[in-house]
Protein backbone atom coordinates (compact mmCIF):
# COMPACT_ATOMS: atom_id res chain seq x y z
CA UNK A 1 0.00 0.00 0.00
CA UNK A 2 1.22 3.51 -0.43
CA UNK A 3 2.81 5.37 1.79
CA UNK A 4 2.87 9.94 2.12
CA UNK A 5 6.17 9.85 0.21
CA UNK A 6 4.66 9.07 -2.69
CA UNK A 7 1.85 12.04 -2.47
CA UNK A 8 3.36 13.55 -5.86
CA UNK A 9 3.99 10.81 -7.84
CA UNK A 10 0.79 10.94 -10.35
CA UNK A 11 1.23 7.48 -11.67
CA UNK A 12 0.74 6.00 -7.84
CA UNK A 13 -2.46 7.61 -7.34
CA UNK A 14 -3.70 6.89 -10.54
CA UNK A 15 -2.74 3.01 -10.01
CA UNK A 16 -4.46 3.17 -6.79
CA UNK A 17 -7.65 4.36 -7.92
CA UNK A 18 -7.46 1.87 -10.63
CA UNK A 19 -6.99 -0.74 -8.42
CA UNK A 20 -9.79 0.43 -6.26
CA UNK A 21 -12.27 0.36 -9.34
CA UNK A 22 -10.91 -2.78 -10.73
CA UNK A 23 -10.97 -4.68 -7.24
CA UNK A 24 -15.14 -4.23 -7.19
CA UNK A 25 -15.32 -5.46 -10.20
CA UNK A 26 -13.19 -8.32 -9.36
CA UNK A 27 -15.25 -8.96 -5.82
CA UNK A 28 -18.40 -8.30 -7.38
CA UNK A 29 -19.41 -5.26 -5.01
CA UNK A 30 -22.51 -3.34 -5.18
CA UNK A 31 -20.91 -0.27 -3.50
CA UNK A 32 -17.62 1.36 -2.60
CA UNK A 33 -16.89 3.71 -0.33
CA UNK A 34 -13.84 5.96 -0.29
CA UNK A 35 -14.07 7.02 3.47
CA UNK A 36 -11.54 10.09 4.86
CA UNK A 37 -11.33 9.92 8.88
CA UNK A 38 -9.18 12.15 10.85
CA UNK A 39 -6.33 10.64 10.71
CA UNK A 40 -6.41 8.31 7.67
CA UNK A 41 -8.89 7.56 4.64
CA UNK A 42 -10.35 3.91 4.13
CA UNK A 43 -12.09 2.38 1.39
CA UNK A 44 -15.04 -0.03 2.45
CA UNK A 45 -17.05 -2.51 0.19
CA UNK A 46 -20.19 -3.87 -0.22
CA UNK A 47 -20.82 -7.64 -1.28
CA UNK A 48 -23.59 -9.82 -0.74
CA UNK A 49 -24.94 -6.99 1.40
CA UNK A 50 -22.09 -7.12 3.66
CA UNK A 51 -19.26 -3.87 4.49
CA UNK A 52 -15.52 -5.65 4.15
CA UNK A 53 -12.25 -3.45 4.00
CA UNK A 54 -10.02 -5.08 1.84
CA UNK A 55 -6.23 -5.65 3.45
CA UNK A 56 -4.06 -2.20 3.18
CA UNK A 57 -7.22 -0.12 2.65
CA UNK A 58 -8.37 -0.09 6.05
CA UNK A 59 -5.62 3.36 6.45
CA UNK A 60 -4.72 5.26 3.69
CA UNK A 61 -2.64 8.27 4.69
CA UNK A 62 -4.37 11.07 5.48
CA UNK A 63 -2.16 13.18 2.81
CA UNK A 64 -3.56 11.25 -0.41
CA UNK A 65 -7.19 11.93 0.23
CA UNK A 66 -7.36 15.52 -1.81
CA UNK A 67 -5.58 13.52 -4.83
CA UNK A 68 -7.30 10.76 -4.90
CA UNK A 69 -10.76 12.63 -4.75
CA UNK A 70 -9.38 14.77 -7.40
CA UNK A 71 -8.54 11.66 -9.74
CA UNK A 72 -12.16 10.95 -9.60
CA UNK A 73 -13.24 13.89 -10.24
CA UNK A 74 -11.33 14.25 -13.43
CA UNK A 75 -12.02 11.11 -14.51
CA UNK A 76 -15.72 11.49 -14.60
CA UNK A 77 -15.02 14.49 -16.74
CA UNK A 78 -17.99 16.81 -15.14
CA UNK A 79 -17.05 17.18 -12.01
CA UNK A 80 -15.51 20.57 -10.61
CA UNK A 81 -12.15 20.00 -8.99
CA UNK A 82 -12.52 23.09 -6.99
CA UNK A 83 -16.33 22.58 -5.60
CA UNK A 84 -15.22 20.90 -2.25
CA UNK A 85 -18.56 21.96 -0.07
CA UNK A 86 -21.00 21.14 -1.68
CA UNK A 87 -22.65 17.51 -2.89
CA UNK A 88 -21.56 16.33 -6.61
CA UNK A 89 -22.39 13.41 -8.81
CA UNK A 90 -20.89 11.89 -11.78
CA UNK A 91 -20.61 8.65 -14.25
CA UNK A 92 -17.16 6.82 -15.13
CA UNK A 93 -17.27 4.54 -17.96
CA UNK A 94 -13.70 1.92 -17.44
CA UNK A 95 -12.92 -1.10 -19.41
CA UNK A 96 -11.93 -3.75 -16.61
CA UNK A 97 -10.64 -7.35 -17.74
CA UNK A 98 -12.39 -6.60 -20.85
CA UNK A 99 -15.47 -5.63 -19.59
CA UNK A 100 -16.55 -2.35 -20.35
CA UNK A 101 -18.45 -0.66 -16.49
CA UNK A 102 -19.79 2.25 -15.66
CA UNK A 103 -19.77 3.27 -12.46
CA UNK A 104 -22.12 6.17 -10.69
CA UNK A 105 -20.21 8.72 -8.54
CA UNK A 106 -21.59 10.32 -6.11
CA UNK A 107 -19.24 12.85 -3.71
CA UNK A 108 -20.64 14.51 -0.56
CA UNK A 109 -18.49 16.78 2.03
CA UNK A 110 -17.83 15.53 5.45
CA UNK A 111 -16.08 16.96 8.98
CA UNK A 112 -13.20 15.46 7.51
CA UNK A 113 -13.04 15.53 3.80
CA UNK A 114 -14.95 14.43 1.06
CA UNK A 115 -16.81 11.21 1.10
CA UNK A 116 -16.89 9.24 -2.23
CA UNK A 117 -19.77 6.60 -2.74
CA UNK A 118 -19.64 4.57 -6.07
CA UNK A 119 -22.00 2.01 -7.70
CA UNK A 120 -20.85 -0.64 -10.35
CA UNK A 121 -23.43 -0.27 -13.22
CA UNK A 122 -22.08 -3.67 -14.98
CA UNK A 123 -23.28 -3.11 -18.54
CA UNK A 124 -23.98 -6.85 -19.25
CA UNK A 125 -26.66 -9.12 -20.10
CA UNK A 126 -27.28 -10.25 -16.39
CA UNK A 127 -28.67 -7.60 -15.08
CA UNK A 128 -31.56 -7.38 -17.41
CA UNK A 129 -31.65 -11.64 -17.30
CA UNK A 130 -35.33 -12.17 -15.93
CA UNK A 131 -34.49 -16.05 -15.76
CA UNK A 132 -31.64 -14.95 -13.22
CA UNK A 133 -33.39 -12.61 -11.70
CA UNK A 134 -36.54 -14.72 -11.06
CA UNK A 135 -34.22 -17.79 -10.18
CA UNK A 136 -35.10 -19.87 -13.21
CA UNK A 137 -38.77 -20.14 -11.69
CA UNK A 138 -41.31 -20.36 -14.92
CA UNK A 139 -44.52 -19.47 -12.75
CA UNK A 140 -42.96 -16.33 -11.81
CA UNK A 141 -41.94 -15.96 -14.98
CA UNK A 142 -44.95 -16.56 -16.89
CA UNK A 143 -47.06 -13.86 -14.76
CA UNK A 144 -44.54 -11.10 -15.17
CA UNK A 145 -44.21 -11.63 -18.87
CA UNK A 146 -47.80 -12.02 -18.95
CA UNK A 147 -48.91 -8.72 -17.20
CA UNK A 148 -45.82 -6.95 -19.66
CA UNK A 149 -48.32 -7.76 -22.74
CA UNK A 150 -50.44 -4.65 -21.70
CA UNK A 151 -50.97 -2.15 -23.85
CA UNK A 152 -51.76 0.92 -21.77
CA UNK A 153 -52.11 1.47 -17.79
CA UNK A 154 -49.12 1.55 -15.42
CA UNK A 155 -46.91 -1.01 -13.72
CA UNK A 156 -45.01 -0.34 -10.59
CA UNK A 157 -41.63 -1.52 -8.84
CA UNK A 158 -41.45 -0.87 -5.27
CA UNK A 159 -38.68 -1.93 -3.11
CA UNK A 160 -36.10 0.04 -0.33
CA UNK A 161 -32.97 1.04 -1.00
CA UNK A 162 -30.63 -1.67 -2.60
CA UNK A 163 -33.98 -3.92 -3.04
CA UNK A 164 -33.38 -4.93 -6.86
CA UNK A 165 -36.57 -2.75 -7.79
CA UNK A 166 -34.43 -0.84 -10.84
CA UNK A 167 -33.23 -4.26 -11.72
CA UNK A 168 -36.76 -5.64 -11.93
CA UNK A 169 -37.59 -2.18 -13.86
CA UNK A 170 -35.19 -2.06 -16.25
CA UNK A 171 -35.43 -6.03 -17.11
CA UNK A 172 -39.01 -5.48 -17.84
CA UNK A 173 -37.92 -2.36 -20.76
CA UNK A 174 -35.51 -4.72 -22.13
CA UNK A 175 -38.37 -7.65 -22.48
CA UNK A 176 -40.46 -4.69 -23.67
CA UNK A 177 -37.67 -3.31 -26.44
CA UNK A 178 -37.59 -7.23 -28.10
CA UNK A 179 -40.85 -6.22 -29.39
CA UNK A 180 -41.71 -3.63 -32.08
CA UNK A 181 -42.33 -0.62 -29.73
CA UNK A 182 -41.69 2.76 -29.51
CA UNK A 183 -39.65 3.22 -25.87
CA UNK A 184 -38.53 5.94 -24.05
CA UNK A 185 -36.88 6.13 -20.46
CA UNK A 186 -36.11 8.74 -18.27
CA UNK A 187 -33.87 8.05 -15.57
CA UNK A 188 -31.56 9.78 -13.41
CA UNK A 189 -29.13 8.57 -14.39
CA UNK A 190 -29.48 6.12 -17.06
CA UNK A 191 -28.01 2.89 -15.66
CA UNK A 192 -27.45 0.63 -18.13
CA UNK A 193 -27.73 1.11 -21.75
CA UNK A 194 -31.22 -1.34 -23.45
CA UNK A 195 -30.86 -1.62 -27.15
CA UNK A 196 -34.02 0.08 -29.09
CA UNK A 197 -34.56 2.09 -26.26
CA UNK A 198 -34.59 6.13 -26.78
CA UNK A 199 -32.89 6.27 -23.11
CA UNK A 200 -32.87 9.73 -21.50
CA UNK A 201 -30.76 11.53 -19.00
CA UNK A 202 -31.80 13.85 -16.46
CA UNK A 203 -29.91 16.76 -16.50
CA UNK A 204 -31.27 19.54 -13.92
CA UNK A 205 -28.24 21.99 -14.55
CA UNK A 206 -29.99 22.16 -18.04
CA UNK A 207 -33.82 21.84 -16.60
CA UNK A 208 -34.47 18.66 -18.43
CA UNK A 209 -36.74 17.25 -15.40
CA UNK A 210 -38.33 13.95 -14.73
CA UNK A 211 -41.43 15.84 -15.43
CA UNK A 212 -40.36 18.07 -18.48
CA UNK A 213 -38.58 15.08 -20.20
CA UNK A 214 -41.82 13.10 -19.50
CA UNK A 215 -44.43 15.83 -21.22
CA UNK A 216 -42.49 16.03 -24.47
CA UNK A 217 -41.71 12.14 -24.50
CA UNK A 218 -45.44 11.69 -24.80
CA UNK A 219 -46.00 14.27 -27.60
CA UNK A 220 -43.71 11.46 -29.36
CA UNK A 221 -46.30 9.14 -30.11
CA UNK A 222 -44.42 6.28 -27.82
CA UNK A 223 -45.57 3.08 -26.69
CA UNK A 224 -44.05 2.96 -23.76
CA UNK A 225 -42.36 5.30 -21.24
CA UNK A 226 -40.02 4.35 -18.64
CA UNK A 227 -39.86 6.91 -15.29
CA UNK A 228 -37.00 6.27 -13.15
CA UNK A 229 -38.78 6.61 -9.88
CA UNK A 230 -41.87 8.60 -8.71
CA UNK A 231 -40.91 10.68 -6.17
CA UNK A 232 -43.00 13.53 -5.51
CA UNK A 233 -46.74 14.15 -6.90
CA UNK A 234 -45.56 15.78 -10.58
CA UNK A 235 -44.25 12.89 -11.70
CA UNK A 236 -47.03 10.42 -9.79
CA UNK A 237 -49.00 12.54 -11.73
CA UNK A 238 -47.33 12.60 -15.00
CA UNK A 239 -46.46 8.64 -14.73
CA UNK A 240 -50.25 7.85 -14.16
CA UNK A 241 -51.52 10.27 -16.71
CA UNK A 242 -49.63 8.88 -19.31
CA UNK A 243 -51.21 5.53 -18.47
CA UNK A 244 -54.36 6.60 -18.36
CA UNK A 245 -54.14 8.01 -22.30
CA UNK A 246 -53.20 5.31 -24.21
CA UNK A 247 -49.70 4.47 -22.92
CA UNK A 248 -47.89 1.90 -20.75
CA UNK A 249 -46.13 3.32 -18.11
CA UNK A 250 -43.42 1.78 -15.65
CA UNK A 251 -41.91 3.56 -12.77
CA UNK A 252 -40.15 2.38 -9.11
CA UNK A 253 -41.40 3.55 -6.06
CA UNK A 254 -39.25 2.90 -2.43
CA UNK A 255 -42.08 1.33 -0.84
CA UNK A 256 -41.52 -1.74 1.60
CA UNK A 257 -44.33 -3.88 -0.27
CA UNK A 258 -46.65 -3.76 -3.33
CA UNK A 259 -50.14 -3.17 -1.37
CA UNK A 260 -47.94 -0.11 0.31
CA UNK A 261 -47.56 1.34 -2.84
CA UNK A 262 -51.10 2.12 -3.33
CA UNK A 263 -51.42 3.62 -0.10
CA UNK A 264 -47.94 6.11 -0.88
CA UNK A 265 -49.47 7.07 -3.95
CA UNK A 266 -52.59 8.94 -2.02
CA UNK A 267 -50.40 10.07 0.44
CA UNK A 268 -48.26 11.98 -2.48
CA UNK A 269 -51.88 13.50 -3.01
CA UNK A 270 -52.98 10.95 -6.23
CA UNK A 271 -56.86 10.51 -5.91
CA UNK A 272 -57.26 7.14 -5.13
CA UNK A 273 -59.85 6.80 -8.64
CA UNK A 274 -56.70 7.68 -11.03
CA UNK A 275 -54.16 5.02 -9.24
CA UNK A 276 -57.27 2.34 -9.19
CA UNK A 277 -57.83 3.56 -13.08
CA UNK A 278 -54.10 3.34 -14.15
CA UNK A 279 -52.23 1.10 -11.63
CA UNK A 280 -52.55 -2.37 -13.21
CA UNK A 281 -49.44 -4.97 -11.92
CA UNK A 282 -46.94 -4.17 -8.73
CA UNK A 283 -43.94 -6.15 -8.81
CA UNK A 284 -41.81 -6.22 -5.28
CA UNK A 285 -38.13 -7.33 -4.30
CA UNK A 286 -36.01 -7.59 -1.41
CA UNK A 287 -32.91 -9.26 -2.01
CA UNK A 288 -31.04 -11.62 0.61
CA UNK A 289 -28.57 -14.44 1.11
CA UNK A 290 -28.88 -17.16 -0.73
CA UNK A 291 -27.31 -20.17 1.18
CA UNK A 292 -23.96 -21.32 -0.08
CA UNK A 293 -25.08 -24.30 -2.82
CA UNK A 294 -21.46 -25.81 -2.70
CA UNK A 295 -22.25 -26.66 1.86
CA UNK A 296 -25.51 -26.84 1.78
CA UNK A 297 -26.77 -30.00 3.88
CA UNK A 298 -30.09 -31.29 4.86
CA UNK A 299 -31.52 -29.93 8.43
CA UNK A 300 -34.06 -30.79 10.10
CA UNK A 301 -36.29 -28.32 11.40
CA UNK A 302 -39.29 -28.49 14.50
CA UNK A 303 -42.62 -29.17 13.20
CA UNK A 304 -43.66 -26.13 15.17
CA UNK A 305 -41.11 -23.96 13.56
CA UNK A 306 -42.33 -25.18 9.86
CA UNK A 307 -45.96 -24.13 10.80
CA UNK A 308 -45.14 -20.84 12.51
CA UNK A 309 -44.21 -19.89 9.23
CA UNK A 310 -47.15 -21.18 7.33
CA UNK A 311 -46.07 -24.36 6.29
CA UNK A 312 -48.58 -27.01 5.92
CA UNK A 313 -48.20 -31.13 7.15
CA UNK A 314 -48.19 -32.25 4.34
CA UNK A 315 -45.44 -29.48 3.31
CA UNK A 316 -43.20 -30.61 5.95
CA UNK A 317 -43.31 -34.13 5.12
CA UNK A 318 -42.67 -33.30 1.68
CA UNK A 319 -39.92 -30.98 1.72
CA UNK A 320 -36.31 -31.15 2.24
CA UNK A 321 -34.63 -28.68 3.88
CA UNK A 322 -31.34 -27.07 4.21
CA UNK A 323 -28.61 -25.11 5.48
CA UNK A 324 -25.12 -24.27 4.72
CA UNK A 325 -22.05 -24.96 7.40
CA UNK A 326 -19.92 -22.77 5.35
CA UNK A 327 -16.74 -23.57 2.83
CA UNK A 328 -14.04 -22.01 1.30
CA UNK A 329 -16.15 -20.91 -1.45
CA UNK A 330 -18.11 -18.64 0.99
CA UNK A 331 -15.73 -17.60 3.10
CA UNK A 332 -17.28 -19.83 5.54
CA UNK A 333 -20.28 -17.58 5.52
CA UNK A 334 -22.86 -20.13 4.51
CA UNK A 335 -24.46 -17.67 2.25
CA UNK A 336 -22.68 -16.85 -1.05
CA UNK A 337 -25.00 -14.37 -3.83
CA UNK A 338 -27.99 -12.73 -3.27
CA UNK A 339 -31.29 -14.06 -4.06
CA UNK A 340 -34.43 -11.92 -4.41
CA UNK A 341 -37.79 -12.23 -2.37
CA UNK A 342 -40.21 -11.63 -5.13
CA UNK A 343 -43.90 -10.11 -4.61
CA UNK A 344 -46.43 -9.78 -7.56
CA UNK A 345 -49.96 -7.88 -7.28
CA UNK A 346 -52.58 -7.80 -10.34
CA UNK A 347 -55.52 -5.20 -8.91
CA UNK A 348 -58.73 -7.05 -9.44
CA UNK A 349 -61.36 -5.22 -10.04
CA UNK A 350 -62.98 -5.83 -6.13
CA UNK A 351 -59.50 -4.46 -5.11
CA UNK A 352 -60.16 -0.98 -7.00
CA UNK A 353 -63.66 -0.62 -5.30
CA UNK A 354 -62.45 -1.23 -1.58
CA UNK A 355 -59.97 1.26 -1.84
CA UNK A 356 -61.33 4.31 -3.81
CA UNK A 357 -64.28 3.52 -1.01
CA UNK A 358 -61.29 4.01 1.64
CA UNK A 359 -60.42 0.43 2.69
CA UNK A 360 -57.43 0.48 4.73
CA UNK A 361 -54.32 -1.78 4.17
CA UNK A 362 -55.54 -4.74 5.85
CA UNK A 363 -58.56 -4.81 3.97
CA UNK A 364 -56.98 -4.47 0.77
CA UNK A 365 -54.80 -7.46 1.48
CA UNK A 366 -57.16 -9.44 2.43
CA UNK A 367 -59.16 -8.94 -0.70
CA UNK A 368 -56.45 -9.52 -2.76
CA UNK A 369 -55.87 -12.93 -1.10
CA UNK A 370 -58.82 -14.00 -1.66
CA UNK A 371 -59.20 -12.67 -5.07
CA UNK A 372 -56.02 -14.71 -5.69
CA UNK A 373 -54.40 -12.36 -7.38
CA UNK A 374 -51.60 -11.44 -4.58
CA UNK A 375 -47.97 -13.77 -4.42
CA UNK A 376 -46.66 -12.31 -1.22
CA UNK A 377 -43.02 -11.75 -0.15
CA UNK A 378 -44.00 -14.81 2.05
CA UNK A 379 -45.17 -17.20 -0.12
CA UNK A 380 -42.12 -16.65 -2.13
CA UNK A 381 -39.79 -17.20 0.86
CA UNK A 382 -41.66 -20.09 1.75
CA UNK A 383 -41.28 -21.32 -2.34
CA UNK A 384 -37.38 -21.06 -2.07
CA UNK A 385 -36.80 -22.39 1.52
CA UNK A 386 -38.54 -25.30 0.24
CA UNK A 387 -36.13 -25.07 -3.27
CA UNK A 388 -33.42 -24.82 -0.90
CA UNK A 389 -32.32 -21.44 -1.67
CA UNK A 390 -32.58 -20.22 1.65
CA UNK A 391 -32.84 -21.12 5.14
CA UNK A 392 -35.65 -20.83 7.87
CA UNK A 393 -33.73 -18.06 9.72
CA UNK A 394 -34.07 -15.91 6.31
CA UNK A 395 -37.63 -17.53 5.58
CA UNK A 396 -38.48 -15.87 8.89
CA UNK A 397 -37.86 -13.01 7.72
CA UNK A 398 -40.57 -12.48 5.44
CA UNK A 399 -43.14 -14.88 7.04
CA UNK A 400 -43.46 -13.21 10.61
Amino acid sequence: MLNAEIVNKDEEIIKLVNDIFKKSVEENASEIYIEPKEKYVRVQYRKDGVLFIPEGYDKIPRQLRNYIVDRIKILTTTMRLEVRLRPQDGKIRLKINGEEVDFRIGIIPTIHGESIAIRPLHNDSYSLDINKIFNDDKSLIDRFKRNLDLKDGVILFSGLSSSGKTSLALAAVNELAKKNVKIITIEDPVQVEIHNATQVNVNLQQDLTFASAARQAYRYAIDVLYMGEIRDYEIAHITLEGGLTGHLALSTMPTQNAIETLFRLSQMGIKEYLTASTVKFIVSSKLTDKICQHCKEEVIYSETELKAIGLTAKEITENTLYKSKGCEKCNQRGYSGRIAIIEMLELSSSMKDAFINGADNKEITKIAKKDGVYYTLADDAIKKLKGGFIDLETARLFTL
